[in-house]
């Protein structure tokens, strides 16, 4: 006989499945593999290795121009090129305004030695 908290959303289960129902009878408990701490950079871990092996493996490696080292230079040198041009953009505004400045200034001597 099954009692009714090895049944969960219709699949049996065992007591010594890794599975457990909460005290409502609702839902799955999962056990940690290993821990709370251990269980991520295992994950971590295991996503990196693989993302390694991917990318060095001769049959699924991607092509030279859409590696991640590749995709990653041409990121940073797109940003950097940005800054470049809001720094130039930044200083030609900062000039014209002290240039004006300027201007302003001249124009105000003059009206006052007139």
């Amino acid at each position: 006989m099954v009692s009714s908290k090895c049944v969960v959303y219709g699949v049996l289960t065992t007591p010594l499945d890794l599975r457990q129902v909460n005290e409502s009878g609702v839902g799955l408990k999962a056990m940690p593999l290993l821990g709370r701490f251990w269980d991520p950079l295992l994950g971590v871990f295991t996503g990196v290795l693989a993302f390694q092996l991917r990318q060095n493996n001769p049959e699924t490696a991607p092509p030279p121009n859409e590696r991640l080292d590749h995709l990653l230079k041409w990121k940073y040198n797109r940003w950097i090129e940005s800054r470049k041009e809001q720094q130039n953009q930044g200083e030609a505004e900062f000039w014209t305004a002290l240039s004006n400045e300027e201007q302003k200034q001249a124009s105000q001597a003059l009206s006052t030695q007139a």
